[in-house]
C-alpha cells in the first residue's frame, strides 16, 4: 500500500512538473483528500497540512525552468503599479524571518511562517497561467464545489452519529459551550470544523458566481440547492463567522454590481440569498429525524447570534488584538512565524508564551510577526491590488456583463475574506487555503485576457502585452 501511494504521488509530481493545467487541479484535490488521509495515518503526522506545498512547489518550479520570471509578470499589474509593494514586503519578510532565525535559532518556524505570505503571492501567477477562457474558471469552480460536496457530506454524516475515524477532529477537537449546552464543533473530512466551515462557505459564494455566470434554468436550481447544502453544513459546524461570510459577500457583491451597473437580470441571485435563512431553517426541519430537531434548533439558534456578537466580536479580536500584540512585541514586531499555528510544533514554550492570545485576530498575528511596518507596507500593497483591481473591473464592464459579473463576484469574495481574517486569523494559517486565496487573485488578473479579443478599456489597451498569456 506504501509502495503504490509513492508510486503515485511520484507521477503526480510528474505532471505537475509538466504541466500548468495539471498542478492546479492536483493541488485542489491534494489539498481536499490531506485531511482525511491524516486521519487514517496513525498519530495524525502534522505533515500532511503542508503536503499540498509539495505539488504546488513542484508545479511552479517546471514553469519557471520552462518561462524564466515571465512566469512572475502577473504579479507587477498595470503599468508595474505593484513592482514597489511588493518588492518592499518581501524586504520586509527576510528581515522578519533572520529575525526569527536569530533571535530563537527556528529555522523551521521561519520558514513556515514566511511560506504564508508567499503562498498567496506564488499562486497568482500560476492560476493567471492557467486561465485562458471563461470554460477555464467554470472547471475550476465546479471541481473545487465537488470536492466541498464530499466535505458537506461528512459534516452531515457527523451530526447524524456516524463514528468513523475519518470523520472525527484532528486531535483533542473543539466542543462548544453555548446556549446552555454542549455542541460538537462537526468538521467532517476536514481536520477541524474551522476549516471544514471556510470550504464550505467559499463554495456558497462561488456557487453564487456560477448562478450569475451560467444561462440555464436548471442549472441555477441546483446551484440554489447546494448552496442550501453548504449553509446547512456551516451550521452543523457551529462556526458563526463564516455565516457572516457568506452575507457579507453577498452586501459587497450586489453593491459593486449596482455601482458597475451590471445588475441586468441576475436579480435571482440575490432572491436566492435573501431566501437562504428560510429556506435552511424549514429545509433541515424536514431532512432530519424528529430525534434530531432539538439539536438542529440549538445549531440554527448558535448561527443567528453571529449578527448580534459581530460589533463585539470586532473590537476585541481585530482592533483589540492590535493593541494587545503592540503591548507584548513591541512596534517592531516578534519575527517570522512567531504567531503562526505551526509555532507550537516547531518552537519551544517559551517562544510561543510572548504572543499569548494576541494572534486571535488577523491585525494582531501581523504585527506579531512584521511589526507596524510590515503592517503598513502590507496596507499599501492591498492599496495597490486594489487600484489594480479596479482597473480590471473597469475593463470587464465595458468589454463584457459577464466579465463583470466574475470579476466583481471574486473582487467581493476577497475582500470579505479581508475581513473575517481581521476577526479570526486561524483558518488562514492553512496553507491550502492561502494557495486558494492566491489562485482567486489570478483569476481575476486574468480576466481582461479571457475578454480580450472584445472592445478593449483604453488603459488596458495601452498595456494589452501583459495581458497575453507569459507562460506556456
Amino acid at each position: 500500500m506504501l509502495a503504490a501511494s509513492i508510486l503515485v504521488a511520484l507521477m503526480l509530481l510528474i505532471l505537475c512538473f509538466n504541466s500548468i493545467r495539471a498542478t492546479v487541479f492536483i493541488v485542489i484535490a491534494v489539498g481536499m483528500i490531506q485531511d482525511p488521509i491524516r486521519k487514517l495515518v496513525p498519530e495524525e503526522p502534522v505533515f500532511f497540512v503542508v503536503m499540498v506545498g509539495i505539488f504546488f512547489a513542484t508545479g511552479m518550479i517546471g514553469a519557471m525552468l520552462r518561462n524564466g520570471t515571465r512566469y512572475f509578470v502577473p504579479l507587477l499589474g498595470f503599468n508595474n503599479l505593484l513592482y514597489y509593494p511588493i518588492m518592499s514586503f518581501l524586504i520586509i519578510l527576510l528581515i522578519q524571518t533572520f529575525a526569527t532565525i536569530i533571535r530563537y535559532d527556528q529555522v523551521v518556524l521561519a520558514v513556515v511562517g514566511l511560506s504564508g505570505y508567499l503562498a498567496p503571492l506564488l499562486a497568482l501567477p500560476l492560476a493567471y497561467s492557467y486561465v485562458n477562457t471563461l470554460e477555464d474558471v467554470k472547471r475550476l469552480l465546479a471541481a473545487y464545489i465537488g470536492f466541498n460536496c464530499f466535505v458537506a457530506l461528512g459534516v452531515y454524516l457527523s451530526f447524524l452519529g456516524v463514528d468513523w475515524a475519518i470523520l472525527k477532529q484532528v486531535g483533542q477537537g473543539i466542543v462548544i459551550y453555548d446556549l446552555g449546552t454542549v455542541l460538537t464543533a462537526h468538521s467532517g473530512f476536514a481536520r477541524s470544523a474551522e476549516i471544514a466551515a471556510w470550504h464550505m462557505a467559499a463554495s456558497a459564494c462561488m456557487l453564487g458566481t456560477l448562478s450569475a455566470l451560467t444561462k440555464k434554468t436548471s442549472h441555477r436550481f441546483w446551484f440554489a440547492f447546494l448552496i442550501v447544502i453548504m449553509v446547512g453544513g456551516i451550521v452543523l459546524t457551529g462556526r458563526r463567522k463564516m455565516l457572516m461570510e457568506i452575507v457579507v459577500f453577498g452586501f459587497f457583491y450586489f453593491s459593486m454590481l449596482i455601482f458597475t451597473r451590471t445588475t441586468g437580470k441576475k436579480v435571482f441571485v440575490g432572491t436566492l440569498i435573501i431566501g437562504l435563512g428560510l429556506t435552511v431553517w424549514f429545509g433541515l426541519q424536514e431532512m432530519f429525524p424528529e430525534k434530531y430537531e432539538s439539536q438542529v434548533d440549538l445549531y440554527l439558534k448558535r448561527g443567528a447570534t453571529v449578527f448580534e456578537d459581530a460589533p463585539q466580536r470586532f473590537s476585541l479580536l481585530g482592533l483589540g488584538s492590535l493593541q494587545s500584540a503592540l503591548q507584548r512585541v513591541g512596534w517592531l514586531g516578534a519575527g517570522m512565524g512567531i504567531g503562526s499555528q505551526g509555532a507550537r510544533y516547531f518552537s519551544d514554550a517559551s517562544v510561543t508564551a510572548i504572543i499569548g492570545g494576541s494572534t486571535e485576530g488577523g491585525l494582531g498575528k501581523l504585527v506579531v510577526e512584521l511589526g507596524m511596518p510590515g503592517l503598513f507596507l502590507l496596507l499599501w500593497l492591498l492599496w495597490r491590488i486594489n487600484q489594480n483591481i479596479s482597473k480590471i473591473l473597469q475593463y470587464c464592464n465595458v468589454v463584457d456583463k459577464t466579465a463583470a459579473h466574475l470579476g466583481v463576484a471574486i473582487a467581493a469574495f476577497l475582500v470579505t475574506n479581508i475581513l473575517v481574517f481581521v476577526v479570526a486569523s486561524q483558518v488562514y494559517g492553512d496553507l491550502f487555503i492561502l494557495l486558494l486565496l492566491g489562485i482567486f487573485v489570478g483569476i481575476l488578473f486574468a480576466t481582461p485576457k479571457i475578454f480580450g479579443s472584445r472592445r478593449p478599456f483604453v488603459d488596458v489597451e495601452e498595456n494589452k502585452q501583459q495581458y497575453v498569456n507569459p507562460v506556456s
